[in-house]
């Protein structure tokens, strides 16, 4: 999916990195240790049973977001990358996630903020989830 959306852009499109990346005061998962993460955290997501409520998808969401955050798999292009991955997760979950729907500076700072507390992470995804009919 990277590849294919930055494949014009940047010679490492679609590539695990393997440099160590910083944003700000974050410092993001080690390169050496992104495929294993990557593998462990879509193994849970893959054995996720249905979640029931709306609560425990938002509490579910928010923590797959903000690992695959931390995990920064990619140079560039992980954010957009792991908001699709989100939305497809919520939808094998029977709910929808619209992202559309978000302030884009609200968003950035909910992320930052994720690092240390998911809570704001989980109440944007309560804003912004319906179930699916």
């Amino acid at each position: 999916m990277t590849f294919y959306l930055f494949q014009d852009i940047y010679p490492f499109a679609g590539k695990i990195r393997n440099v160590q990346l910083m944003k700000g005061e974050t410092r993001f998962c080690q390169a050496q240790y992104i495929e294993s993460n990557l593998n462990d955290l879509f193994r849970k997501l893959n054995r996720e049973p249905v979640w029931e409520t709306r609560d425990q998808a938002k509490k579910q969401l928010a923590f797959y977001k903000s690992e695959l955050n931390m995990i920064h798999p990619f140079r560039e292009g992980t954010g957009r990358v792991s908001r699709l991955i989100i939305r497809e997760a919520a939808r094998n979950h029977r709910y929808n996630w619209d992202f559309g729907r978000i302030d884009s500076a609200l968003y950035t700072k909910t992320m930052i903020r994720s690092v240390i507390d998911v809570s704001s992470l989980q109440s944007l995804f309560h804003q912004t989830l319906t179930t699916c009919h």
